[in-house]
């Protein structure tokens, strides 16, 4: 019992641990403010105005109907956040799952995309200024000199295209600035952590200025290899160049580099537990005393008994790897046309990618994976728009042309099992939209808005058995015509009425419509029949277009004193042809399911007085996918995955002045309650709740110039798992799990 034991102590949210990770809070407060403080703030400031463009335009973020979660440079800055994958700890009703920096996938309000295929694009746009992150290899980077991330909830298809059915997040980065200005941040951390940031801005001739910052993270990792390796590590260096031309004439154009390269990495291994199929066939955790697979008691298929899961030690027959570069450029243009404004956003990007990995988690040699992806994008969009002080309107078009090589290799040396799966995709994408703001009278505005794209595809998949030498399946345009080049076409829109009683005051209701095209499912392991696939096989491959309507209302409220701000949203989706992942036994498939959410979504921060600071935030899901086929064929309503029923965030910090400058403590948590890693509910893919809290004790000198940081991250050391895979038909589940509690230091030093 000592799996089930150990997982179910460490998982379940009990009061008292509840209770535990604020009495550190608590705590963490009074004891630095009795030693240090020399003299209370002694009046509240404001709440800083947050402008966004959510909608594509500079916008105080409490005029845009919405629901936003916006999370400035500071914030991101004063809890140590290392990657992109941090925001998911101060936004309510967002979640990530990430087996490793190869695979990043997003999740709001219930809408993801969780097949771990390269070439899929997921229903949540990603976009780092203007460039839209289309693969969901190209996400995972480390987050560095940003001046605020968004995340819109809700289908932002209109403005932002076909892939923003569930919602957008936009890192905003930070661009020139007219004076020299630069910062370096040091840090260093436990298991080796040590990262370098800095920038460097400032004008570099009469109407150009310049910007670039850099970023270089390492460290070993926290798996102790028991079978003699070095355990994993990870290497990163990152950079981006801007250079911001100013012609005159209200015409301006920002040219960006960015490169990123994860080099020769040793990435998180799995920490898997043995586990066998229940009696609908979905995974549950095999006991220490039970001999399930014959093999031995608490023993997988092959007879190997995983040790007790604890994050930090595994033995390991196959060392994970992970190399990737990236390579990115845009531009932007904006120049007066007419009585309007004219906006060119071209963008290029390249990515080398290459992961593998020890699937079985074991010293055994059981099962090794490893894929390869070769890809390049480019889009463009021009946008013609207009604003006045009555009303604001976009019109544009968009072109995106994707071309990616992929591969997979899958080694089962028990059954002689050596296959080997590549294809090459092609998309290209076209898209017309428009949206028109209108005030209908003193205290009332519409929006319209309304987007067609249309997707031409085209896959060249081909499987081979490499121990025999034998070609298992050819699926391309020669083989099955109808079933290898598809074309999709689908249509946004928005349609938005907006009530502003008083100044500080919006109600808001909306109905969106998003739209996600098909594409096709590539498993690693054949089809069922690879001799004589079926058109059922065959059909497998293939998924449709999903789309999403969105019913939503919600409310937005300043205090006339700026110093609370409440915002507050209620909304139902119907979801069509939900593009559902499932695994199969050991194959991966990608269904077209129905889907009902509702949810609603609260937060509040304030300023009350004397130095505090207060945030807090909850939303709430039922998330139903309806029809959902176990693998004994009965079919089943599920929980979407990684759609928590209840998610709440909470922040508490305190500024003083003390000798020499300025000290602030932070301490920041996160709740999410029980929720599953897949559409099956497999048990043994059951998350269950838990309080993550994080810790952060800085100073800044008088002058502003130097600062300090110490921080804690999963201050009171949560077990829990960033991924788990049900694959019991070959007696283990895969587990990933979130880092340990780790401490670290960080030293800035700035000028301007």
């Amino acid at each position: 019992m000592a799996i089930r034991r150990r997982s179910s102590r460490v998982a379940r949210v009990r009061p008292y641990r509840s209770l535990g990770n604020w009495g550190f809070c608590v705590a963490s407060f009074f004891l630095p403010a009795a030693i240090l403080i020399e003299s209370a703030i002694g009046e509240s400031v404001e709440l800083n105005e947050v402008i966004v463009t959510a909608q594509k335009r500079p916008q105080r973020a409490q005029d845009v109907g919405v629901s936003l979660t916006v999370l400035d440079g500071r914030k991101i800055t004063d809890l140590a956040w290392r990657d992109t994958t941090s925001i998911v700890e101060q936004t309510p009703g967002l979640q990530v799952q990430q087996y490793s920096e190869s695979i990043t996938e997003f999740n709001i309000r219930g809408v993801s995309q969780n097949d771990f295929s390269d070439h899929l694009e997921g229903p949540i746009a990603v976009y780092t200024d203007d460039s839209y992150q289309a693969t969901l290899g190209e996400t995972g980077t480390g987050i560095f000199d940003l001046e605020r991330v968004e995340i819109a909830r809700g289908p932002q298809g209109t403005l932002f295209g076909r892939n923003a059915t569930g919602g957008l997040i936009h890192f905003v980065t930070r661009k020139p600035t007219e004076n020299p200005q630069g910062y370096l941040q040091l840090t260093a951390g436990e298991f080796g952590e040590t990262t370098v940031r800095g920038a460097f801005s400032g004008p570099l001739a009469s109407g150009i200025a310049g910007r670039l910052a850099i970023v270089r993270d390492r460290g070993y990792g926290y798996i102790k290899d028991l079978s003699g390796g070095t355990g994993p590590h990870h290497d990163s260096i990152a950079g981006r160049g801007h250079l911001a031309i100013d012609l005159g004439a209200a015409t301006h154009i920002l040219l960006t580099l960015r490169t990123a390269n994860n080099r020769n990495e040793q990435g998180l291994p799995y920490q898997n537990a043995a586990a066998a199929p229940n009696a609908d066939g979905l995974g549950r955790f095999i006991a220490p005393n039970e001999n399930f697979w014959n093999t031995c008691s608490g023993c997988d298929l092959a007879g190997y008994r995983f040790p007790l899961p604890n994050r930090r030690r595994n033995a390991f027959d196959h060392h994970s790897f992970f190399d990737r570069s990236v390579r990115s450029a845009t531009a932007r243009i904006e120049t007066p046309f007419g009585g309007s404004s004219l906006v060119s956003v071209s963008d290029w990007m390249k990515m080398d990618k290459t992961w593998s990995e020890d699937s079985d988690g074991s010293p055994n040699a059981t099962f090794n994976f490893s894929s390869d992806q070769r890809y390049h994008r480019f889009a463009q969009e021009l946008r013609l728009e207009e604003d006045t002080s009555t009303r604001h309107w976009d019109a544009g078009l968009y072109y995106l042309e994707v071309e990616q090589h992929n591969s997979v290799s899958v080694q089962v040396p028990p059954y002689s099992i050596d296959y080997l799966t590549t294809w090459r995709n092609t998309t290209r994408s076209g898209a017309i939209f428009g949206q028109f703001e209108q005030n209908l009278a003193t205290d009332w505005s519409g929006i319209l808005g309304a987007r067609y794209s249309r997707d031409e595809k085209e896959q060249d998949f081909r499987q081979f058995d490499e121990s025999s030498g034998e070609s298992l399946l050819i699926f391309n345009r020669t083989t099955f015509p109808d079933l290898t080049r598809k074309i999709y076409g689908g249509l946004s829109g928005k349609a938005e009425l907006d009530y502003r009683p008083l100044s500080s005051l919006l109600l808001y209701g909306s109905v969106n419509r998003g739209y996600k095209g098909g594409n096709w499912a590539t498993p690693a392991f054949p089809v069922t029949n690879p001799s004589a696939p079926s058109a059922s096989d065959l059909g497998q491959l293939v998924h449709r277009a999903e789309r999403l309507t969105s019913l939503e209302t919600g409310a937005k409220w300043s205090s006339e004193d700026h110093k609370i701000r409440i915002d507050g949203s209620i909304f139902h989706y119907d979801y069509r042809d939900y593009q559902a992942f499932f695994y199969v036994g050991v194959t991966q498939a990608i269904g077209n399911r129905n889907a009902a959410v509702d949810g609603l979504e609260f937060e509040l921060e304030a300023r009350p007085a004397n130095g505090w600071t207060t945030e807090f935030g909850v939303a709430t899901l039922d998330a139903v996918v309806h029809g959902v086929t176990l693998p004994t064929g009965r079919k089943a309503d599920r929980r979407m995955p990684l759609a928590p029923k209840l998610s709440a965030t909470a922040l508490l910090r305190y500024d003083w002045t003390t000798v020499g400058g300025q000290a602030a403590v932070t301490c920041d948590a996160k709740y999410d309650s029980p929720q599953f890693f897949t559409a099956l509910n497999s048990p043994d893919e059951r998350e269950p709740g838990r309080i993550t809290t994080n810790l952060t004790l800085g100073w800044t000198a008088a002058s502003g110039r130097v600062s300090t940081e110490l921080f804690v991250r999963n201050l009171t050391d949560r077990l829990y798992r960033r991924y788990a895979l049900d694959i019991s038909s070959v007696g283990f589940v895969q587990q990933v799990f979130a880092p340990p509690r780790t401490a670290g230091l960080s030293i800035s030093f700035k000028y301007e």
